[in-house]
């Protein structure tokens, strides 16, 4: 009796992609089909949706969003950045992207994703960052493409660490029955992501259209079902660090000072093993420091790449 309770007060009902796709696709928006391969080299299509700012300029900077987030975290600062062509990419299950068909991932495949949309983009030379999961993402794709990329920089906004991505590497909860997956993970009140977004910012308060957004977003058709039943590759066991040192490009490392996701700690671990960096921590910053101080933040991603 209290669960149907329960279920009745916080399930929400998927939406279709369609209309999800209607209220959430931009003037900036493009779609591009790509190819990435299966754990058994089988070929897995996916549509990857970007949204791509300024393209008659020279220098290019693409930008990846964190979990449960979208492209459209960026919209504000890369709307700022009129010097730069900027890329901004969805990831497979978030935004308007693809989700992957067969609940598997990890860094390995989100920096593939990475890689074939900006060679059907024709990007090959650009500055590279990411927030949280996106910041991981960066990594990864200097990690795995550095010698077929020119990547001039990489931004690193509170960004996933190797350990940190090393925890995610869990089982598969594919022996819970999928019924019940279906249930628990229908269960997402808009008042969850009000209260989940107040503990990822510092002293900002989020917007009420940032909370839609990501209740909207999170309600696409095959999200929710896909987080629970997810399968992460493990990493591979490498000193991720060292590879970055080793690149010798310039790093920014840029952290929310009260960031309660990933703690400021990580920021200086960051530093601490990579030679070539600047380092700027936000006082009184959670999360998402391009979203809670953009123009900050652009004013000192446009130094970092003038410098």
């Amino acid at each position: 009796m209290i669960f149907s309770i329960l279920l009745v007060a916080l399930a929400r009902v998927d939406v279709p992609y369609d209309v999800i796709a209607t209220n959430y696709e931009t003037k900036y928006s493009e779609f591009v089909d790509i190819d990435i391969q299966s754990l058994e080299g089988e070929t897995l299509p996916l549509t990857i949706h970007v949204q791509k700012f300024n393209e008659d300029k020279e220098d290019v900077i693409v930008l990846i969003h964190g979990v449960f987030s979208s492209s459209h975290t960026f919209m504000e600062a890369a709307s700022l950045l009129d010097d730069y062509h900027v890329i901004l990419i969805d990831l497979p299950g978030h935004g308007l992207s693809s989700l992957y068909p067969d609940d598997v991932t990890s860094l390995r495949r989100h920096s593939d994703v990475v890689f074939e949309t900006l060679q059907a983009l024709d990007i090959d030379s650009f500055f590279l960052g990411g927030n949280s999961l996106g910041g991981g993402v960066s990594w990864y794709v200097l990690y795995q493409y550095q010698t077929l990329l020119d990547i001039k920089g990489l931004i690193l906004i509170d960004a996933l660490s190797p350990e940190l991505v090393s925890m995610m590497a869990t089982p598969s909860l594919s022996f819970i029955p999928s019924f019940l997956i279906n249930i628990l993970s229908s269960m997402t009140p808009r008042g969850l992501f009000s209260l989940t977004l107040d503990q990822v910012y510092g002293d900002e308060t989020p917007s009420d259209a940032m909370i839609q957004r990501h209740y909207d977003l999170v309600r696409r058709e095959g999200v929710r079902r896909q987080v629970p039943a997810f399968t992460w590759e493990p990493i591979d066991d490498i000193d991720f660090y060292e590879v970055i040192h080793q690149s010798n490009i310039p790093v920014m490392i840029v952290w929310g000072q009260d960031d309660q996701v990933i703690p400021v700690d990580v920021a200086y671990q960051f530093a601490d093993r990579i030679t070539s960096h600047t380092l700027i921590i936000y006082d009184g910053v959670g999360h998402e420091p391009h979203g809670e101080h953009t123009e900050t933040f652009v004013s000192d991603l446009i130094t970092f790449i003038n410098s």
